[in-house]
């Protein structure tokens, strides 16, 4: 998770103000190669392994695992997550706006507010990143209007990039541009 890093931004998702609408970050980490952490150690023995993929970073996975002969000889536990090293692909970050239409979802059936749901999820606006600063989201805010505001930064950290989210018309629009070569 990038951004945590470098950015300092801890989450991937921003609910509005009025709770009618959810931005959230998808994140596709396919191209980014996995590396392993192997943890030296002996703990209680015994091999396994359990793996997890999520579900918002299409392919991405981080996986753990411990290695040992018998169950009393020392383990090798192990982690392989996607993280791009200088000069490999970043992920590709997208944000999309999911209107929430609460009194469908909170009536009827359990089929019929998945349906409901799925429906919305459907017909999400999707906002792709500027051209000039596509590497890192790095702030989403809300503005008093219901728009949304959001900050995006190339990979050296030279460009940031202000967009304005119109999520009632589904446009964007840059508003300030900053760039930087120091």
């Amino acid at each position: 998770f990038v951004a945590q890093e470098e950015m300092d931004r801890y989450r991937g998702f921003w609910w509005s103000p009025d709770s009618e609408g959810i931005l959230l970050a998808k994140v596709d980490e396919s191209r980014v190669p996995p590396y392993r952490i192997i943890h030296q150690g002996g703990g209680a023995g015994g091999a396994t392994s359990s793996s997890s993929s999520n579900p918002g970073s299409n392919g991405g996975s981080s996986s753990t695992a411990a290695v040992g002969a018998d169950d009393n000889a020392p383990t090798t536990m192990f982690e392989d997550h996607r993280y791009p090293f200088c000069g490999q692909a970043n992920p590709q970050v997208e944000l999309a706006y999911c209107a929430v239409p609460t009194k469908e979802i909170l009536h009827g059936t359990d089929e019929e507010r998945n349906e409901t749901a799925w429906h919305f999820w459907e017909i999400a606006q999707w906002f792709a990143p500027p051209r000039e600063a596509q590497e890192y989201l790095a702030r989403v805010s809300w503005l008093p209007d219901g728009s949304a505001c959001v900050q995006w930064q190339n990979r050296t950290q030279t460009t940031l990039v202000l967009v304005r989210l119109d999520l009632e018309h589904g446009t964007s629009k840059t508003l300030h541009v900053e760039r930087s070569d120091v």
